[in-house]
């Protein structure tokens, strides 16, 4: 009967959510971490801040414009026609990509990646081709 006690003490003990030995080192790690995740997020915040403030003063009277009547259409199509929303998004970005995307005004100072948003299609310096790939499988490079 003794060992019965015995194990079930044993259990219990185990089961306790806290014990009153470990009560002082649990509190010195929850402050430690939560004063160095306090300063972590006030690094994030002010991060956030300086590049969104970057980011407005870089904006164009005509880019704030139009994003706004982007989002004043988007809340009619929303309130009008709510099954078109998704439609309206998904037209809007393929529409925005091949007006600003493969913008021809010769505003852009440096090559994209993708050939296809540049002017002429030019594929920028280092980039295999279709023509480097056909000269390769035919043996010569």
């Amino acid at each position: 009967m003794g060992r019965v006690v015995q194990a079930i003490g044993d259990i219990l003990y185990e089961l306790q959510p806290v014990r009153p030995k470990d009560l002082k080192k649990w509190s010195g790690d929850v402050v430690g971490g939560t004063i160095k995740l306090g300063g972590q997020l006030a690094r994030g915040a002010v991060f956030l801040v300086r590049g969104l403030v970057s980011f407005v003063v870089g904006l164009s009277l005509r880019s704030v414009m139009a994003t706004l009547g982007w989002v004043l259409a988007l809340r009619w199509v929303y309130s009008s026609y709510p099954d078109w929303t998704q439609l309206y998004v998904v037209l809007s970005i393929l529409v925005s990509m091949f007006v600003f995307g493969l913008d021809s005004s010769g505003n852009r100072t440096s090559a994209s990646a993708y050939s296809v948003f540049n002017r002429n299609f030019e594929a920028i310096a280092g980039t295999m081709t279709r023509e480097d790939v056909d000269r390769a499988m035919r043996g010569g490079l």
